[in-house]
């Protein structure tokens, strides 16, 4: 392991300097099993190592994306070595953070991919961060237009959530009321449209339609 670092270093200092995606996406391929194998043999430090670099690039939502690709690749086999049950916390504040301010779907998704495998290992952590995940990803789906891909995407997530709504059912009816909320002032921007107001309001009612 004393090799590891250096060579991830030596990677991400290529990956900074490529600009051909292919060359990109195999050398966050290399890092992503670098971290596999440094998890798996107990350390830790390349979830720090992965975030340090995340914030270095925090301005380029590509090269965010394909880092948070290589970290989910590294937390394969996490249900079962849990080597980062000490650092979960501060890992899920992390992605939370990054996930506030993506503004392109991709990254949206990488990272919310990634939060929905943690979730699935680390539950009683991810229940302090849940309200502002699902606030988030309702913000995705109701924007005026999103793609298809976008709209289908937030559902499934949303979904896969379910367990924690269940379980938090006071912070449900409180996101349910934002929701309400934003669908009447959503409704609201079309009632002086004088075209296109009824297929405007019934592709609203099916992204009510489809969360449930």
């Amino acid at each position: 392991m004393k090799l590891a670092e250096p060579a991830l270093n030596v990677l991400f200092e290529q990956f900074q300097e490529r600009s051909h995606e292919t060359i990109r996406s195999e050398l966050v391929h290399c890092i992503g099993l670098i971290g596999y194998v440094m998890l798996n043999e107990g350390e830790p430090k390349f979830a720090q190592w992965i975030f340090d670099r995340l914030n270095a690039v925090r301005k380029n939502d590509i090269q965010k994306q394909l880092l948070v690709s290589a970290f989910r690749h590294s937390i394969q086999n996490e249900h079962e070595i849990l080597c980062l049950s000490d650092h979960i916390q501060h890992i899920s504040e992390q992605l939370k953070k990054i996930l506030e301010s993506v503004v392109h779907a991709p990254l949206m998704i990488v990272i919310t991919d990634t939060i929905i495998d943690l979730s699935r290992i680390y539950p009683q952590v991810f229940q302090e961060i849940f309200t502002d995940i699902v606030d988030i990803l309702i913000g995705w789906y109701i924007e005026p237009l999103p793609t298809d891909r976008i709209l289908e995407y937030t559902a499934q997530a949303l979904h896969k959530f379910r367990p924690f709504w269940i379980e938090q059912i006071e912070a449900t009816l409180t996101l349910l009321d934002h929701f309400i909320e934003d669908a009447d002032n959503y409704a609201q921007q079309f009632e002086n449209q004088e075209q296109n107001n009824d297929d405007n309001m019934v592709s609203f009612t099916d992204k009510i339609a489809a969360l449930y």
